[in-house]
């Protein structure tokens, strides 16, 4: 994608860099709690990191529901639903339900 390209002059806006991502969301989930940001910032930065095929992160969501920085975000009473919805949807992909197969006994 042509906004995953490796920004090279400091005048251009994109970079490749997943942990430039992150760090992106985590800035906004702190101006998010001061009125200052839209929580779909913090989610866009947030689905950067994870579609980025170069990303160190084998589970995001462990990193995601583990930062401090977006804690007060993920507390039940916090009004950020969009923002617990996208890390519910991570944790279902990062942990996914396990099938079980019942065995069947063979008919005689």
């Amino acid at each position: 994608m042509p906004r995953d390209r490796v920004r090279w002059l400091p005048w251009q806006t994109r970079t490749a860099s997943w942990q430039a991502a992150y760090n992106a969301a985590c800035l906004y989930a702190v101006l998010v709690q001061r009125g200052l940001a839209r929580e779909e910032q913090v989610i866009t930065s947030l689905r950067r990191v994870v579609g980025n095929r170069d990303s160190g992160l084998e589970r995001p969501y462990d990193w995601i529901s583990n930062d401090p920085d977006f804690a007060p975000l993920l507390r039940f009473d916090s009004p950020h639903r969009n923002i617990r919805n996208f890390l519910t949807a991570q944790e279902r992909r990062d942990y996914p339900a396990r099938q079980t197969y019942r065995s069947r006994e063979p008919t005689l």
